[in-house]
């Protein structure tokens, strides 16, 4: 995905129309892997992490079938798509559900375009969670964007506290 063209870079359309005109697409078998991402984990240690067709897809439809809004909403992205939360939850549930992505380009202008986009959905880690809360109590509610019905956090254990904070008191899930 690209918003620019770059020297050099063929760019190919990515729609259903453009399989039956002959352009390359593959076919993908469940367990064979698909994506692999770079992860420290829990210990520190760089390692690769392959993931099947299987596994990615399995996130996807347990994200949007999960409780909660999940079709043709609006989604801020704050979780870098090389991150696997990031890409499962964020990014391929979206094209999954009909639904719109804005990525984050600047965190500095998160209040400006939290407000600018009005995302329906954000997909976080708890620390992100956790600092959106902080900007709340700066910035007020309108912080959000006014049309905010959900937070899905995941990657770390995320403090009950902070969940029911979101939830008693902004009326997000």
């Amino acid at each position: 995905f690209c918003t620019e063209t770059i020297p050099g870079v063929k760019v190919l359309p990515c729609s259903i129309e453009s399989r039956s005109e002959g352009l390359p697409s593959a076919t993908l078998l469940p367990d064979e892997p698909v994506a692999a991402f770079f992860t420290g984990g829990t210990s520190g240690t760089l390692k690769c992490a392959m993931l099947s067709n299987k596994a990615l897809m399995t996130g996807v439809y347990n994200g949007i079938f999960s409780p909660g809004p999940s079709f043709y909403q609006k989604y801020y992205g704050l979780i870098p798509f090389s991150h696997i939360f990031g890409t499962v939850r964020n990014l391929l549930s979206c094209f999954q559900s009909g639904s719109q992505i804005r990525p984050c380009s600047d965190m500095s202008k998160i209040v400006h375009d939290l407000q600018e986009y009005r995302p329906t959905i954000l997909v976080l880690i708890p620390a992100l969670a956790a600092m959106l809360l902080n900007l709340s109590k700066l910035y007020g509610p309108s912080v959000f964007g006014g049309e905010l019905k959900q937070i899905v956090t995941g990657g770390a254990p995320q403090p009950t506290e902070i969940a029911r904070i979101f939830i008693e008191k902004f009326g997000i899930l």
